[in-house]
C-alpha cells in the first residue's frame, strides 16, 4: 500500500481497566467520555484517526459518542499486550507514520504531539524518555511500515513485551521529558493518565481548575481584538461540533494552558 506524508493517530483503549473497575474509555470525564478527550484534541492534528477497541467489544457504544471521522477497529484477536492493537492500528494507517496513544491520557498537548512527528522525521520512532530511564512507548510516533513489522515479529513471540517490539527498530529517537518536551509543555500534563478513581477524581478537579469565569478580570474577557477569551473558547467547542466533535453530555474541557499540574501531586 502507497503511504503519503499525512499523519495518522492511533488510540488503543482494548486494555482490560482492571485497575480502575470498568470500560474507563467511557467513563464519563467533565460531562464526556474519557476517550473524547484525547479524540477531540489529537484530531486537530491528524489527518486520520483510529480508535482500537479490544476482539470482543462492541462497536455501537463508541460509534454513539465518536466523531465519524473516527474509525473503530478491533483486535484481531483476544490477549493482553498492547501489541495486538498497535499492530490492528498499523495494518489500517494510510500514512507514513502515525502516533501511538492511550485513550486514558486526557490532556495530551497537541505541542508535544507535533514535536514528536518532527522528530521521527527519517528514523523508525520518536519515543519520550525520562532522565531515569523510563520510556512513554504509548504516546510515541513511529513509522508505520517498519514498526508493523517489528510488531507482528514481537507478537508472534508469545509473551514478548512492547520494549522487545522498539529494539527490533533500526532507528529511535529517545526525546528528552524534562528538556525537550519540558520546552512546549512545562507542566508535562501531557502524560497525565488515568488508571484508578483516584486518578479521575484528580483528573475532574484539573478539568474544573483549566477554566473559571471567576477567575478571569475584566480585561481578560475582552482581549486586544474584542473576541476574548470566553468567546474564543466557546468558538472552539462550536467549531468542534461543527467538524463532528465528540457528543458531549455536559460543559466540556478546554486546553489546558496556565495551570500546572507536577508529577506525584
Amino acid at each position: 500500500m502507497p503511504v503519503s506524508s499525512k499523519r495518522t493517530v492511533i488510540i488503543l483503549a482494548g486494555g482490560q481497566s482492571l485497575r480502575f473497575g470498568s470500560n474507563k474509555a467511557l467513563e464519563l470525564l467533565d460531562g464526556k467520555p474519557l476517550v473524547c478527550h484525547v479524540v477531540e484534541r489529537l484530531s486537530r492534528i491528524a489527518d486520520e484517526v483510529f480508535l482500537v477497541i479490544g476482539y470482543r467489544e462492541p462497536r455501537a457504544d463508541y460509534d454513539a459518542v465518536l466523531p465519524r471521522s473516527v474509525r473503530v477497529v478491533n483486535d484481531d484477536r483476544d490477549g493482553k499486550t498492547p501489541l495486538i492493537g498497535i499492530v490492528a492500528g498499523l495494518q489500517a494507517a494510510k500514512s507514513e507514520y502515525a502516533l501511538i496513544c492511550a485513550c486514558d491520557v486526557p490532556f495530551v498537548k497537541e505541542e508535544v504531539v507535533e514535536l514528536l512527528f518532527q522528530r521521527a522525521s527519517g528514523v523508525d520512532a520518536a519515543i519520550p524518555k525520562w532522565s531515569k530511564g523510563h520510556i512513554e512507548p504509548l504516546e510515541a510516533v513511529y513509522r508505520v511500515a517498519s514498526t508493523l513489522k517489528a510488531a507482528q515479529e514481537t507478537l508472534a513471540l508469545t509473551g514478548m513485551p512492547l520494549r522487545v517490539m522498539i529494539g527490533k527498530l533500526a532507528q529511535v529517537v529517545y526525546v528528552s521529558v524534562e528538556d525537550e518536551i519540558g520546552r512546549v509543555n512545562p507542566d508535562l500534563r501531557t502524560f497525565f493518565n488515568v488508571n484508578t478513581r483516584e486518578d479521575m477524581e484528580r483528573a475532574e478537579e484539573l478539568c474544573a481548575r483549566e477554566y473559571s469565569p471567576a477567575d478571569l478580570k475584566p480585561e481578560q474577557d475582552v482581549g486586544t481584538d474584542g473576541f476574548g477569551k470566553r468567546k474564543a473558547l466557546e468558538h472552539e467547542r462550536l467549531k468542534m461540533t461543527r467538524l463532528g466533535g465528540c457528543r458531549t453530555l455536559g460543559k466540556g474541557c478546554p486546553t489546558p494552558e496556565s495551570h500546572v499540574w507536577q508529577l506525584g501531586t
